[in-house]
């Protein structure tokens, strides 16, 4: 039981998740309880676990199988990496914290100007909130499990 609680740069990735969603339910569970529509803790949700779904190498290596091929997850990889390269250009290289956060953010501002429910700056602060509990994780736990980052 010891060794699930010990951080290391080499976990298996999906107790990486684990790791990252412990601060995110607290935080939804918070939201809710404050009296936050249910849509926006939606949003808020969704950026958060956009960007931990997307540095993940168990899911990349995942997408990269012949049988995602035509699947949801390969096509919101694409879209992904596409909404990157294009803030990577917008940008020119600069602001990379800010590079993984603009595909949740620019899919759920779109969802919200087409249904027009909930506040979309909820994604921006799911985004926020992830980078966050990210760089605690660096700075004083002295852990990243997602070296690329």
């Amino acid at each position: 039981m010891k060794e699930l609680f010990k951080l290391s740069d080499s976990m298996d990735p999906r107790l990486v998740i684990l790791y990252y969603l412990i601060p995110l339910l607290i935080t939804m569970t918070a939201l809710i309880f404050l009296g936050v529509d249910f849509i926006n803790v939606l949003y808020f949700f969704f950026s958060y676990f956009w960007v931990i779904t997307f540095l993940s190498p168990y899911t990349n290596t995942k997408i990269n199988v012949g049988k995602y091929r035509f699947s949801t997850l390969r096509f919101l990889h694409v879209f992904n990496e596409t909404a990157q390269k294009i803030s990577m250009k917008v940008f020119k290289g600069k602001y990379k914290f800010i590079n993984k956060g603009i595909p949740p953010i620019a899919l759920i501002t779109t969802l919200w100007a087409i249904l027009y429910s909930g506040q979309f700056y909820f994604s921006i602060l799911g985004y926020a909130f992830f980078e966050l509990i990210h760089y605690l994780y660096i700075k004083k736990l002295n852990w990243n499990p997602f070296q690329n980052v």
